[in-house]
């Protein structure tokens, strides 16, 4: 038995148009779009999942970033790993069984990252995300 969820897509719920029903995604898809809900959530002590990614803004040093990012996806991949082999209903080609690649790059003001997992049955699922270090009242400060 696999588990499911609901596509998102761009931040919606995804809807077949014909049918106007919502898409199910199980497998690489759900396992992909669960990787990103992991980056774009707060961490919760409690169901130990997310990351301090969500906060980020203003909080680290620039010279920071790099490893900072690198090991808050690197926890979140971890975390989501616990969680799927506590959960019965995640089969292989859901469960992620290991980080293939990890990339983060720092550029101005925006700090990029790219994952590459591989699931326990070989898929690959992948996630990215692009996240600002400043406020933005300190950014309309710059001047051009």
């Amino acid at each position: 038995m696999s588990s499911w969820t609901l596509a998102v897509q761009d931040g919606d719920i995804k809807i077949l148009p014909g049918t106007g029903q919502p898409v199910q995604i199980t497998g690489p898809q759900k396992t992909s779009q669960d990787l990103q809900e992991t980056f774009q959530s707060d961490y919760d002590p409690t169901r130990n999942i997310g990351t301090a990614l969500p906060s980020i803004i203003g909080t680290i040093p620039d010279s920071m970033a790099e490893p900072f990012v690198q090991n808050e996806v690197n926890k979140g991949v971890q975390r989501l790993i616990q969680l799927e082999q506590s959960d019965p209903n995640v089969d292989a080609y859901e469960q992620i069984g290991a980080i293939q690649q990890l990339n983060v790059t720092v550029q101005g003001f925006n700090v990029a990252f790219y994952v590459l997992c591989t699931t326990v049955a070989g898929d690959a699922v992948q996630a990215a995300n692009i996240r600002n270090l400043k406020p933005i009242q300190e950014l309309n400060q710059i001047e051009p």
